[in-house]
């Protein structure tokens, strides 16, 4: 053989490609195995807060959203009621402090006591700058359980915030 033919063969078995197909007919093999890359999600711009259809509120952050499942040590006794696991979930937001005192009104319910009326089930979803859904959560039960308002300085011309906790039985993505 030619020492050229031999240099090819050995490239080819260095690439992981089977000698006596062409690239191309190796490429579209390669592809079937291999998962497709990622696709980004674009910016957000806001995160609606949507309770029956309505918008309640707009933000500009999602601070997090978090769910934590807090597994038992040993398993239930098969006699007993299964209860679900345990779990902790937590949604934190951002936005910039309006005249809209609708957070403030349902913030209110959960100090005075009422927790149960405070419970509400809710929509989060994010959209883009062209106004486009793209990413959807459903909160169940969800309340405020803590307001706060940032950025307050005498004087200075700044922008005010308003952060907002919410505390909720189960938080769940689906699909928009």
């Amino acid at each position: 053989m030619k020492r050229l033919t031999i240099a090819r063969m050995f490239l080819a078995l260095a690439a992981g490609l089977t000698i006596g197909s062409s690239a191309a007919q190796q490429a579209s093999g390669v592809s079937a195995v291999l998962p497709p890359p990622p696709v980004p999600i674009p910016a957000v711009s806001r995160w609606d807060l949507t309770i029956d259809g309505f918008t309640l509120a707009i933000f500009n952050d999602l601070v997090v959203i978090s769910s934590v499942a807090t597994i038992p040590a040993e398993p239930p006794p098969i006699l007993e009621t299964v209860t679900p696991n345990p779990h902790t979930c937590a949604i934190s937001l951002r936005r910039q402090l309006t005249r809209n005192i609708e957070l403030a009104a349902w913030h209110e319910l959960v100090i005075l006591g009422d927790v149960a009326a405070a419970k509400k089930s809710f929509s989060l979803t994010a959209y883009d700058p062209r106004g486009f859904a793209m990413v959807r959560y459903h909160v169940t039960d969800g309340y405020p359980t803590k307001l706060e308002v940032e950025g307050l300085k005498a004087g200075v011309a700044e922008v005010l915030y308003e952060n907002v906790t919410f505390a909720c039985e189960f938080v769940q993505r689906v699909s928009v």
